[in-house]
């Protein structure tokens, strides 16, 4: 096979145009990942003591209730679901059923609290976050309606 001049010398060219090319930073490229989907509360004056302190303490409750809602719906995996299905054990059924609906209870309940921590905090609650209440609320009518 036989390039022609041109082809040949765009083949040669194009490691070093790629290489060339403007990148955006790794750090760059996650915060555009996440903006808009988190609470974004103003700052408050820092020379305000009591504004900073109520700042500070609805962040830190809004940081313990997510953190907490990612552990209740962790508590019920997908390999949950396989082994409820797979199980004859009426007991383990049922311990499987009560483990699932209280992670995900816990789920429903530090997501509100988290919401309403940033609500608190003057900030939006977007989108993401409010259906993510609605998700584990289904996931907890799911497992109340299984029959061991």
């Amino acid at each position: 096979m036989q390039f022609s001049y041109l082809t040949s010398a765009l083949l040669l060219a194009l490691p070093i145009l790629v290489s060339a090319a403007p990148t955006t930073p790794a750090q760059d490229v996650a915060l555009f990942a996440r903006e808009g989907q988190t609470c974004n509360p103003p700052k408050p004056d820092k020379n305000d003591a009591a504004a900073v302190k109520k700042y500070d303490d609805l962040t830190a409750k809004m940081a313990a209730a997510t953190k907490s809602a990612h552990e209740g719906s962790s508590k019920c995996p997908s390999s949950k679901v396989t082994d409820f299905n797979k199980s004859k054990d009426k007991k383990k059924r049922t311990e499987i059923k009560n483990t699932c609906v209280s992670g995900y209870q816990q789920c429903v309940k530090q997501r509100k609290a988290a919401n309403t921590a940033c609500t608190q905090l003057k900030g939006t609650v977007d989108q993401g976050h409010l259906t993510a209440v609605t998700v584990c609320q289904t996931q907890v009518d799911n497992w109340k309606a299984r029959n061991p």
